[in-house]
């Protein structure tokens, strides 16, 4: 079986592919790293890592979140990459705002490209904004990029998968005084005592 590397070398193929289809061959290499985000499906860092041998070497870091590949589909994932290579253009070509801040700019390339900047994901969405994600544009040049990709049986092979619901360890746990009624939270296996009634919180 092939190593599981081998999803690396497949997304930096898709960077490439990417690169040269939207972007004229116009982006800076970047390093691609796979990471659980529980607030993200990817995001994009600027100057992330130093070279080890040249410190004034450095390169910019897209990472795609893994945790959020579960239900979606290849080319949902890919437009995430082309999403936070739109940052990377920016960041060397353009003029980003402030830190996670998706400007007019961002946004007018973004939709040049294909896909729709959306705060809700869906149409109606802000296209501007502090958190922001995107869909797909049917018919334009990311949907005819990303198919040609596919057509050369591109794909991806590994997810994180979902943990069960039973299976989540519970961080916080509900206290409730038994005289008062007073309600707290804390660990589950912390021990409570109202300051009020000096009961056992349960």
């Amino acid at each position: 079986m092939a190593s599981p590397n081998t999803e690396y070398t497949a997304l930096d193929q898709a960077f490439a592919h990417f690169n040269a289809a939207l972007f004229g061959s116009a982006l800076v290499g970047v390093l691609i790293t796979l990471h659980k985000h529980t607030r993200a499906r990817g995001y994009y860092r600027r100057k992330a890592f130093a070279h080890r041998g040249a410190a004034e070497r450095f390169t910019d870091e897209i990472c795609l979140c893994p945790n959020t590949h579960c239900g979606r589909s290849d080319q949902d994932i890919l437009s995430t990459l082309v999403h936070e290579m739109v940052h990377l253009w920016q960041f060397h070509h353009g003029n980003p705002s402030r830190h996670g801040y998706h400007n007019r700019e961002w946004a007018d390339r973004m939709q040049a490209l294909g896909l729709m900047p959306s705060s809700t994901g869906a149409p109606g969405g802000q296209r501007t904004g502090q958190r922001m994600t995107h869909y797909v544009i049917a018919g334009g040049r990311f949907d005819v990029a990303c198919r040609e990709l596919l057509a050369t049986g591109w794909r991806l092979q590994w997810e994180e998968p979902e943990t069960p619901p039973e299976l989540v360890r519970a961080t916080r746990q509900r206290f409730v005084c038994p005289t008062c009624r007073l309600i707290a939270y804390s660990q589950p296996s912390a021990w409570l005592i109202c300051g009020g009634c000096l009961s056992v919180m349960r």
